[in-house]
């Protein structure tokens, strides 16, 4: 069966041992979990010794997890079972490794483990996806140890309308590290147009997704202002488009708190689309909508609904 590994780190400044017991105490894994923010409320049932939990979610499918090894605070050794999309095990690690004065301490996450042999054309974005997952994870991990919370929730709020609008945006193909820069930097021009122009946005901006390629690390999107004329496209300077997006319905997670935590809602959102049998429409990419302005608002209260356009 194909073989999949995961390895990812992060930098945590607290001591070693509140690292490793955060870690060791399964009931805290709910509030770091890349999969469990998916559907908060699946079934937990934690063992009475307090070595593993099971899940069982509509969303997240079913398995469990339970401690092989200990060796406090360096490392804990886990076996991991999938029962639900599909039935597997695999060998989870996490290292601890104090980096000496106040540089703090480095959390590895791994896995071993392997894919059904019938997914074996899904190893390179599987691999690029769980990736993605275990660094959402530790991000979230690292603001439980140093802040005692994650600042961000997510409201499940299901199907939606979402009207046509007219809009200009900048299409790009970047890498997905530089995502945030390359976005701004997109607003920033379109909203340098505008202002050129004496005109003010007919609504909230948006963010399409064109195409994510996990396995080389590069996502294309385009970032767009609602306009209020019918058609500007014969005014607009170069690298600029003009386009219409379709009324229609979509499934909206809604996310409040920091964009480095969209991942999490675009994860429930994809989830739950798979999970719940909701049809994508065609010919209609996913897109988030930015419910309000950062610059006059604290993170914490930033919203944006990810939308992904059904039938």
């Amino acid at each position: 069966m194909p073989a999949l590994t995961i390895r990812k780190s992060i930098v945590i400044q607290a001591p070693v041992e509140k690292v490793y017991a955060t870690v060791r105490n399964f009931r805290e894994w709910p509030r770091w979990s890349p999969w469990v923010v998916c559907e908060p409320d699946c079934q937990l049932t934690y063992a009475v010794d307090d070595r593993g939990y099971t899940w069982d979610g509509q969303v997240i499918g079913s398995g469990g997890i339970e401690i092989e090894t200990e060796d406090a605070p360096r490392s804990i050794g886990m076996k991991l079972a999938f029962l639900k999309p599909w039935k597997s095990e695999s060998k989870v690690g996490f290292a601890f490794r104090e980096l000496g004065g106040d540089r703090g301490v480095e959390v590895t996450w791994s896995m071993d483990g392997s894919l059904p042999a019938f997914l074996f054309f899904l190893k390179d974005m599987m691999t690029a996806m769980l990736g993605s997952d275990y660094e959402r994870g530790l991000m979230m991990l690292k603001d439980v140890v140093e802040t005692g919370t994650v600042p961000f929730k997510l409201d499940f709020a299901g199907r939606g309308f979402f009207g046509s609008g007219r809009y200009v945006g900048i299409r790009t193909k970047v890498s997905i590290d530089d995502i945030g820069p390359s976005m701004e930097a997109s607003f920033r021009a379109l909203q340098g147009w505008l202002e050129e122009r004496g005109l003010r946005s007919a609504g909230r901006p948006i963010s399409l997704y064109h195409k994510w390629n996990f396995g080389k690390g590069t996502a294309e999107y385009t970032a767009a202002i609602p306009v209020p004329e019918a058609d500007v496209s014969a005014e607009l300077p170069p690298g600029f488009e003009a386009f219409s997006l379709a009324a229609g319905d979509v499934q909206i997670v809604r996310h409040t708190g920091p964009y480095r935590y969209l991942g999490n809602a675009w994860a429930a959102a994809i989830m739950r689309s798979r999970a719940l049998g909701w049809k994508c429409r065609r010919g209609v990419v996913p897109f988030e909508v930015y419910e309000n302005d950062p610059a006059l608002l604290p993170e914490t209260e930033w919203v944006t609904a990810v939308c992904i356009p059904v039938k």
